[in-house]
Order: structure tokens, then sequence, then C-alpha cells
């Protein structure tokens, strides 16, 4: 696969988002994942597979989150694509996606916890109109980010 054109990767990467949207086979969830990473810059991918990995029920997407916070390079990537999003629906999904990763122990929890600050100023400056699920998961972010000293510093900043 990586020595197939960048072109013919990219869209190979948007099949595996699409079948995962359809399937949602937990053993799908690295593909997804290497997709979002290795085609970050592009929104759509990066919107779609986000969507796809917080889509189903609750317990679906609990069963998906140790999955998801063990793949490498995710945090960075994750962070990279809150930084240009701008729509507070998907500002809020991917928050919540960084507070259920946390909520799972990850090796990398301080960036996770940088990720989840991050993310809480991001859905502070887009969003509107406030709603109780749109206080709620702010004010979980902040709880998660105030148990580490390095989170406290972050939310002072």
């Amino acid at each position: 696969e990586a020595q197939l054109p960048r072109e013919m990767r990219h869209f190979l990467a948007l099949l595996k988002v699409h079948r995962f949207e359809q399937k949602s086979h937990i053993l799908a969830i690295p593909d997804v994942v290497k997709a979002i990473v290795d085609f970050k810059d592009d929104p759509e991918l990066s919107r779609l597979g986000m969507r796809a990995l917080m889509s189903g029920t609750a317990m679906e997407q609990e069963m998906r989150l140790p999955t998801i916070g063990r793949c490498p390079n995710f945090v960075k990537s994750v962070r990279r694509i809150m930084h240009r999003e701008s729509m507070q629906e998907l500002l809020q999904l991917q928050l919540r996606l960084v507070l259920g990763i946390l909520d799972n122990d990850p090796s990398d929890y301080q960036e996770w916890v940088e990720c989840a600050v991050f993310a809480t100023a991001k859905v502070l400056q887009a969003t509107a109109v406030w709603t109780t699920n749109s206080w709620e998961v702010i004010l979980q972010a902040i709880e998660e980010a105030m148990s580490t000293p390095q989170g406290k510093i972050l939310l002072q900043n």
C-alpha cells in the first residue's frame, strides 16, 4: 500500500472510512485512524472519519475508545484537525472523542489532556447557541484538565 501513488492511497483511505461507517467493526478502527492520521489535511476525510468513529450507540462508542486511544500519532492529528475546524458540531464531537479517550487512560495521557484544553477553547469560540449538552462537555473537559498540574497551567493561559 505504501508504494501506491498518494491519490490512490487517499482514495483507499476514503473507502476504508466509508466501509467502517457502514459496518463499524472494531478491527477496522486502526484503519480509520490511520486514514485520519495520514490525510489529516483533508477536511472531508477528517470529518467523515471523526463522525464514523463517534457513530453508533454510547456503548458502541465506549467499546471503540480504548483502541482509538492506543493508535500512534492520533492525538497530534486530532489537534491539527481541531486547529482548522470551525464547525461547532464537529468540535464538540471531537471534544467528546478526546474525553472518552481520556477516560480510558491512554499511554500519552498528558498529550490528550492538552488536546482537551485546546478543544475546550475551540468549542468556546465556535459555540453561538449554548445547550445543556454544550455546557456538559465543556465542564467535563475542564474537570479532566484540572486533575493534572499541566492541565491547570494550560487552563490559566
